[in-house]
């Protein structure tokens, strides 16, 4: 053999381990990987691949290890390469799993953990994730579906109750799931991830001092606990302990100046009382932060459109679709259109998406579109459908949402249609008023309230829809708008009580109330038209008296909606509209008085 056969022979031996070389060269590797010395760790994975590409160990592992230092691409390859040599491991599909969600990949993460199931219908780990994934997505009810999948695989798992609970919270089942965190907190007391699902669901369900206690055993394990921190400040911001809810958003961004979502829940505190130069910068820092997170773009977009920024307030806005807390968007299968197409000779479907308030407010965009050539149907809520469609009669055509609709070459949502028309403050469409109430419906409501009791009569709303996030701040007692009667006949526009209403109303019997007797909105359209104003906190009743061109006073809370913007006392949607700001949160008193004394000057004209 010659010198230089016998370098290539040394030289192939070396390249070619041993089982034995092998193995510890996998032993070095992982005894660095579990030491926390990633770098180090892959760099021997690496050559052991290098030397031996079917090494199925090496390839998993390195999938593991890159996967832990967040190198997602690279821990994807190296998983598809463990699934090449052995197609029959769960653990790999699951994992190769968890790289494509980290990769934003989320349909194949799902199908990479489905692929794990049909190998194992018993892999606990696959049903978690694939959970986990499903709630992510705002799928509450597949989510709900595997965790009961995993329980039923490991009964004592406290993770699984705990994330099995926080989805039926996400469902608004809030007994139910306090019990999964009740259950997995028995079988291990300290879990400071079960303490935060618990606590939030505790917010939810209004019982926010036993949302602070809770959170407070997460501060007594871990002082320094940001998620614990945020969840403290949200809690104190339902109990109106607003400076106190500002100290524990801040000290959450001391601890980490990163965390986006105490930056957003910061500026909207500071929106609520009234701070809101300081909300905006903390609102563009959440932003810049997470200049791709729907919550920093939506919370931007408010402010935008708060201030009549409105051309990046429309564009923001569109976050809503990434959101969870929002209704899906339907009709996803038709193409959306926003103003790019031209629409003459095609059928284009308009649909509501939010509270009643927000249709009548956007419902004029209708018009609009018709008048660039296409047919419209305007879906709406039921109770809507009459007044719309009569009055637009003859430009488009209104179906009640659950009607069957024709087929349509473009589908657009009602509060989509401002971005549409890239409508600014000067460019606002119909604002005089564009709806229209029914004689026939008028005169009887003429009959039925008889002859005028007083110098005019004024229709009152105190209170919104209970459910509406933020009811606790718009909503207002009956009793303390009782001032009023003393400037003219009132009359109760609304069609639910809350408590203690009864009361006030059997403690002064001139207050008239009609709600019982109202029908749909073309019911009460014809009785607002039979009075000389309106006041109202923000529910649909002010958006109705506005769009119908009645003088309208509408009562705020210092944050109030987006609409109603900002330090002044007109809005360019209802030129109708009067509004009276609360100057600190909660003085309903102080704001009764104001409306009071200008109603009194209406007096003195």
């Amino acid at each position: 053999m010659s010198e230089g056969s016998a370098r290539r022979t040394e030289s192939s031996a070396h390249t070619e381990p041993t089982p034995h070389d092998a193995r510890e060269a996998l032993e070095e590797a992982l005894r660095l990987h579990t030491q926390g010395d990633f770098d180090a760790a892959q760099v021997r994975y690496d050559a052991l691949l290098a030397r031996q590409p079917d090494h199925l160990e090496a390839a998993q592992l390195s999938g593991l290890c890159l996967l832990t230092a967040g190198h997602a691409e690279r821990a994807a390859a190296r998983f598809r390469r463990a699934i090449e040599l052995d197609p029959r491991r769960p653990i790999a599909h699951v994992k190769l799993g968890l790289a494509l969600k980290m990769l934003g990949q989320v349909e194949d993460a799902l199908i990479a953990f489905d692929r794990a199931l049909a190998i194992d219908p018993r892999y606990f780990e696959a049903w978690m994730e694939r959970g986990i994934t499903q709630a992510a997505l705002d799928r509450p009810v597949n989510a709900l579906a595997c965790f009961d999948h995993a329980i039923s695989i490991e009964p004592a798992h406290p993770g699984a109750m705990s994330n099995r609970g926080d989805t039926l919270r996400r469902l608004g089942r809030i007994e139910e799931a306090l019990a999964c965190f009740d259950h997995a907190l028995a079988i291990d007391p300290g879990n400071v991830d079960v303490l935060l699902n618990r606590s939030t669901a505790l917010r939810d369900a209004r019982r926010n001092l036993e949302a602070l206690d809770c959170v407070e055993r997460i501060l007594a394990i871990d002082p320094s606990n940001t998620a614990a921190l945020n969840n403290q400040g949200n809690a104190r911001v339902n109990l109106r302990r607003y400076d106190d809810a500002i100290e524990s958003f801040t000290r959450a961004i001391d601890l980490d100046p990163g965390f986006a979502g105490a930056w957003i829940n910061l500026a909207n505190t500071l929106v609520t009382i009234g701070r809101h130069d300081e909300a905006r910068v903390a609102s563009d820092r959440a932003l810049a932060l997470a200049p791709n997170w729907p919550s920093a773009l939506w919370n931007a977009g408010l402010h935008d459109l708060r201030t009549g920024r409105y051309a990046t307030g429309w564009e923001r806005y569109e976050a809503r679709w990434q959101m969870s807390g929002f209704s899906l968007r339907r009709y996803k299968d038709i193409p959306l259109w926003l103003g790019k197409e031209d629409l003459r000779g095609k059928r284009i479907l308009l649909w509501h998406e939010q509270g009643l308030g927000d249709t009548i407010h956007f419902c004029r965009y209708a018009i609009m579109v018709a008048a660039l050539g296409a047919r419209v149907v305007l879906e709406v809520q039921a109770s809507l459908k009459t007044l719309i469609a009569s009055s637009f009669k003859g430009m488009i055509d209104v179906v009640a949402h659950g009607d069957r609709v024709p087929s349509f070459d473009f589908a657009t949502p009602l509060m989509s249609l401002p971005l549409a028309f890239a409508t600014t403050a000067s460019t606002i469409p119909f604002a005089p008023s564009y709806l229209k109430a029914d004689p026939v419906r008028i005169e009887a409501w003429r009959a039925r309230l008889g002859p005028m009791r007083a110098r005019r009569r004024i229709g009152i709303a105190c209170a919104g829809n209970p459910k509406h996030k933020g009811d606790a701040h718009r909503s207002v007692d009956l009793g303390l708008l009782v001032p009023l009667a003393q400037y003219g006949e009132l009359i109760i526009v609304q069609k639910d009580r809350r408590r203690g209403d009864q009361a006030t109303l059997d403690a002064h019997p001139g207050i008239v109330n009609v709600g019982p007797s109202l029908g749909d909105f073309s019911d009460t359209a014809a009785l607002v038209a039979q009075l000389d104003l309106v006041i109202s906190v923000d529910t649909s009743l002010a958006h109705l008296a506005g769009a119908l061109g009645k003088p309208v006073w509408v009562l705020l809370p210092p944050h109030s909606d987006w609409r109603w913007e900002l330090g002044r006392d007109d809005n360019p949607w209802y030129p109708s509209a009067r509004l009276f700001r609360q100057r600190t949160v909660g003085a309903w008193g102080e704001l009764v008085t104001r409306v009071c004394d200008a109603l009194a000057a209406l007096d003195a004209e």
